[in-house]
């Protein structure tokens, strides 16, 4: 089935990491990429190799594809605010990394709301309907550019990030990720069973530790898993530590630095039994 949609998106086989090869945002939005590149993609059932690309010799992650991804929509409402604009060649790029800016600043704007969104009047000070902010040198708004791309979509009186799992992902590079357990799992003067945030916001912290590991080692991660595994120790019922946990190892791309970890989570495990 996931060779089939992968043919159906035209993505050859061995382009994607074998742990996202099978994950249906990441496929979506590498042929996308694919296609904005070398064409329109094609079906690859009898035919691995799709014109004008090249196989790549090292696949790509899911973390590439969201990057690339983020990539391609700003430059394609860079283009759309060039046209108005009377902007052209590198000056178009150049627009289109000031509006990675503000969907970065979007993105952090929006990490502490309950909805993971933006009201209104927030999205209207990043991006600007009528008239860009000052800051980012007037005129025409960036608003409808934004809309009309598919990267933020109306939600309630707000709006938010057209892909959840882009929104975590983009939330996680800007959270303070130790700030976050603190809260979370290792403050315990917290009312039981009170969190200061809801479950279905668990996606950005996970993406943060994954982001840790990408930025700062696996050293730097395994440290985290170590500490949510002893606060699960002290509280086999700490619903945040064990999601966390759980859901980050599933994640990361290699599990061989965290040996250390599931050793020890291992050992809780069996001792949680004899209990």
């Amino acid at each position: 089935e996931a060779r089939q949609a992968r043919a159906r998106h035209g993505i050859p086989e061995g382009a994607l990491a074998d742990a996202d090869a099978r994950h249906p945002l990441t496929l979506r939005l590498y042929a996308e990429v694919r296609a904005a590149l070398t064409g329109p993609p094609h079906d690859t059932a009898s035919d691995t190799t799709a014109p004008g690309s090249p196989d790549p010799d090292v696949p790509v992650d899911r973390d590439q594809v969201l990057t690339a991804h983020l990539d391609l929509t700003c430059l394609r409402i860079a283009t759309r605010l060039a046209e108005r604009n009377g902007l052209r060649g590198s000056a178009v790029r150049r627009l289109a990394a000031r509006v990675a800016g503000q969907v970065h600043e979007a993105a952090r704007r929006s990490i502490g709301t309950g909805q993971g969104g933006l009201d209104a009047e927030a999205f209207a000070e990043v991006f600007g309907w009528q008239t860009a902010p000052d800051r980012l040198g007037g005129g025409p708004g960036w608003a409808p550019a934004v809309l009309a791309e598919g990267l933020f979509v109306p939600a309630g009186t707000g709006y938010r990030f057209a892909h959840e799992e882009l929104a975590d992902w983009l939330q996680g590079i800007h959270l303070d990720l130790d700030g976050a357990l603190r809260a979370l799992v290792h403050d315990h003067r917290a009312p039981r069973h009170t969190d200061p945030v809801p479950h279905h916001r668990a996606g950005p912290v996970v993406q943060a530790l994954l982001h840790l590991a990408r930025q700062h080692g696996t050293g730097r991660l395994a440290s985290r898993l170590a500490d949510l595994t002893h606060a699960l120790d002290a509280d086999p019922d700490a619903w945040w530590a064990a999601r966390l946990l759980t859901t980050t190892l599933t994640r990361v791309p290699d599990a061989a630095p965290y040996t250390d970890v599931l050793r020890l989570l291992a050992d809780r495990v069996v001792a949680w039994r004899e209990q």
